[in-house]
């Protein structure tokens, strides 16, 4: 009987485990969150003027390990939500850090107007030595 329940409880943990691999626990982000899936999170919520919570989604991103591009990105939109904050040396810092990753970085014709975060861009942009 013991060897019936043995192999019982085996049978049912590598159920349990080959479900974890399931597209349906796997891709969902409730369950499963790697860095670009927090990074597009708080993208989404940025775009929704939610910036304490895009912020801290952002953060968690950049902590969870990102491509390099995806990191720039992600230093990008700290930059933005510092500055709409008003808090602009944070969001100088957070430029530089963007342009530092990626020396070319530049900013998109349409945020590189912001009446906000343009004019920090442009100071961190002319600061950087020319090669």
């Amino acid at each position: 009987m013991i060897g019936r329940a043995f192999v019982s409880l085996l049978a049912c943990t590598c159920l349990l485990l080959t479900g974890c691999q399931t597209p349906l626990v796997r891709d969902n982000p409730v369950f499963f969150r790697t860095g670009e899936t927090l990074l597009a999170e708080g993208v989404r919520q940025f775009e929704d003027a939610n910036y304490r919570a895009a912020g801290g989604a952002i953060q968690r991103a950049i902590q969870s390990g990102l491509t390099r591009s995806s990191e720039v990105t992600a230093h990008k939109y700290l930059a933005f939500i510092y500055c709409i904050n008003g808090r602009r040396p944070q969001c100088r810092d957070e430029f530089r850090e963007s342009v530092r990753l990626d020396p070319k970085f530049d900013l998109q014709p349409s945020e590189a107007g912001h009446p906000m975060w343009g004019p920090v861009f442009r100071e961190v942009k002319s600061d950087v030595p020319r090669s």
